[in-house]
């Protein structure tokens, strides 16, 4: 394994495009241009990342972030991430949250689709929420496999604030995307062996408001601490090749929207569209 690792490392004649993740400004443009959309996805293909900047309209976002801010305690749904200040919640999926620009945005569709050479699903849609004073999470990747991976699933990242250092912004190790990594446990730590034989520093890019930072699943990354004093929320969705299947009962319930607003003939949701439900957020799975 750290033959194969020192391998796969970035080369010093490659060294370079590891230092710092792309950037891509769509300010103007509703739907990519085609070098745009080649340029996110070789970035994609060769570091494991890119970030597409004012993607989003920043309005959806800020809605988000006022329903966070009435939330009186995180519930946790997954208590292996609440580790070191890091948490997690679920979006609200009622009436009112739930807009195609953000779960379904077409550029964010058109770079992901391209990399993976796929008909998508969106499988999961969650929040992260780094807290005043959170620690260094363990470096980890968010799927584990034994054998080098090909692009099958990406995390997509829509930071409700502006994201740095300062706040805890995540570290990515890029080029590790297709390392392969036989490790075990609900964060699939990376083993202190391959971070050793890895011949790079992690990078940390700031990603401000309405820019999505797009990863690999296999790329090793870790939360680090939020040193200001308030907290760093971040939208978190991942989009599958439509082969990937996951476990029955984890369709996400949404209320007040149509399922036909947001599939096209490369993406579809897994999940489930209501026109009404008993609380104020259907926020949970079936």
């Amino acid at each position: 394994m750290p033959d194969l690792i020192k391998h796969m490392a970035p080369q010093p004649d490659h060294a370079e495009r590891y230092n710092t993740v792309t950037r891509l400004d769509m300010t103007s443009e509703s739907v990519a241009f085609p070098a745009q959309i080649e340029a996110a996805v070789q970035s994609l293909s060769q570091t494991g990342a890119v970030i597409l900047e004012n993607v989003v309209p920043l309005h959806y976002l800020l809605q988000i972030r006022d329903w966070l801010a009435n939330v009186p305690m995180l519930s946790p749904c997954h208590p292996h991430v609440h580790a070191n200040g890091h948490m997690h919640t679920e979006p609200p999926t009622s009436a009112g949250y739930v807009w195609p620009a953000m779960l379904a945005n077409k550029t964010i569709i058109d770079v992901v689709h391209t990399y993976i050479g796929a008909k998508l699903r969106m499988n999961y849609y969650g929040m992260n929420v780094n807290m005043p004073g959170s620690t260094h999470q363990p470096a980890h990747v968010d799927f584990c496999s034994s054998s080098a991976s090909t692009a099958r699933e990406v995390v997509i990242n829509l930071p409700l604030v502006d994201t740095s250092a300062a706040n805890g912004a995540t570290e990515l190790w890029l080029g590790t995307h297709r390392a392969p990594l036989n490790a075990s446990g609900p964060l699939c730590k990376v083993p202190t062996e391959m971070l050793c034989e890895w011949n790079r520093e992690p990078v940390q890019p700031t990603v401000s408001m309405g820019s999505a930072l797009i990863r690999d699943i296999g790329l090793w990354h870790r939360g680090t601490p939020n040193h200001s004093e308030r907290s760093r929320p971040m939208l978190a969705l991942i989009y599958s090749a439509q082969s990937v299947r996951y476990p029955p009962g984890t369709a996400i319930r949404y209320q007040g929207a149509s399922r036909e607003d947001f599939v096209s003939d490369n993406f579809d949701m897994h999940a489930v569209f209501e026109r009404s439900c008993a609380n104020t957020s259907c926020a949970h799975h079936t």
